[in-house]
């Protein structure tokens, strides 16, 4: 079996903050109560598209680490990194979508703007419940789970 030579870099695209973990149906479902999200890549493109489209664009917007292993990173506290990370490979413009009365701390603020990068801030209010409610939670299956024939009737019992 032939093996390539080189295997094409991974891509950091998603940084999330975790608040709880559930298993269910002896570990085969995980769920995860997301409490923070950090999406570098928006568009619907998935797989080797979304890889594509992303490597095509100037190195300095690939996301090569995730922001705990950036050093550029490092002097940011934790909540810091959920804003400055996508400032850090931003084009133009970051969309911060939060709670009423959050605000931008003034060092992520002075980041992006030496970035040249327009941080621009929503309320959580302005998203559908429901989208809300499907990004609050992240659902993983067990390989053989994945495999298993029956595996849509058990995910309906157990993933809502």
């Amino acid at each position: 079996m032939d093996v390539p030579s080189s295997l094409p870099e991974p891509l950091q695209v998603l940084f999330k903050a975790v608040g709880r973990i559930d298993a269910t149906l002896k570990g085969h479902i995980r769920r995860e109560r997301n409490e923070a999200l950090a999406f570098l890549y928006t568009r619907s493109d998935m797989g080797v598209d979304r890889y594509e489209a992303i490597t095509r664009k100037p190195a300095r917007y690939q996301c090569r680490q995730t922001p705990f292993e950036d050093p550029e990173l490092a002097d940011f506290s934790d909540g810091e990194k959920f804003v400055a990370w996508p400032v850090k490979y931003a084009e133009r413009a970051v969309v911060v979508v939060a709670h009423r009365g959050w605000s931008l701390p003034e060092k992520v603020a002075l980041y992006a703007r030496e970035k040249n990068v327009k941080v621009i801030v929503v309320p959580l209010e302005t998203l559908s419940p429901s989208l809300v409610r499907r990004l609050r939670t992240t659902y993983f299956i067990s390989t053989a789970l994945k495999k298993h024939p029956g595996r849509e009737k058990l995910l309906r019992r157990f993933v809502a």
